[in-house]
């Protein structure tokens, strides 16, 4: 009550939005990934709210294909735009370089499974600091056991300040399964790591001219070659066009973009 704008994000609630938010209240909405059903799938029950939906903030190509296809018009969807902090973050002291370092959910789309096996089939690899919690730790702490990793992979477990973690690391681990929009990436780009990260979803946007080196997904062998060729100096990313890239992430900019278009979503309805 007493709203200027709603915005719902993710499908569960910008559908549910789309019904209950009184008509004349500006309405946006936002996903991060493609629109994925628990079971089978409503597509057209959600296009029935589409029309109700004045602007969609799309953060990769596959939400852009489903805004689309559930009949959101195409004028209003936009490219949605995620903040990432840590900017400004100084290494942490006692690091060891070189190293590698992975910081996500410990989730199967976030492929820090394939991280491990990449390790496993390098010739020496460096230390690897992975941050993150999540439901496949036992399996990672398995696998680093059957493959005599222990000396070389460390779960670090969650951290609140990644940045420190990750800023003067010789590179950035991502291979991810699906990632619409990477801010791990993006904040070590940010704070000049070059990235390696995979062909999935908006990632070789990301990641595209130079920014970073791209492997195909769920390719153990691929990673461990880029993670091997960056360590060597057999392959440079462009680290000052991946830095200035960033820049358009950081929080205030990001606070700017969005606070301007609410304010010409509640002026169009006013007029």
């Amino acid at each position: 009550a007493g709203a200027d704008l709603v915005h719902a994000h993710m499908l569960g609630a910008w559908w549910a939005a789309g019904r209950a938010v009184a008509p004349g209240m500006p309405l946006a909405a936002s996903e991060h990934n493609d629109l994925v059903w628990p079971g089978e799938p409503q597509w057209a029950a959600v296009a029935d709210v589409a029309d109700r939906i004045d602007r969609f903030y799309a953060h990769g190509p596959g939400a852009r294909a489903g805004a689309l296809r559930v009949g959101v018009r195409e004028d209003r969807v936009a490219r949605g735009v995620s903040p990432v902090e840590g900017f400004g973050a100084a290494e942490r002291p006692g690091l060891p370089s070189p190293r590698i370092v992975f910081t996500g959910r410990l989730a199967s789309d976030k492929g820090a499974d394939v991280l491990v096996e990449a390790v496993a089939q390098m010739a020496a690899p460096p230390p690897v600091l992975v941050l993150g919690a999540g439901v496949l730790e036992p399996v990672l702490r398995t696998r680093i056991a059957e493959a005599g990793l222990e000396g070389v992979v460390r779960l670090c477990g969650w951290v609140a300040d990644p940045g420190s973690w990750v800023a003067g690391a010789t590179v950035q681990a991502c291979p991810s399964r699906d990632e619409a929009f990477s801010q791990a990436a993006v904040l070590a780009m940010a704070l000049g790591v070059p990235v390696v990260g995979t062909r999935v979803d908006g990632f070789p946007e990301t990641l595209a001219d130079g920014r970073g080196l791209i492997v195909e997904p769920d390719d153990p062998a691929a990673l461990a070659a880029a993670l091997e060729d960056v360590l060597r100096g057999r392959r440079a990313t462009d680290v000052a066009g991946a830095r200035a890239w960033a820049q358009e992430f950081g929080i205030e900019r990001v606070a700017a973009l969005y606070e301007r278009d609410y304010l010409e979503l509640c002026r169009a309805v006013v007029s």
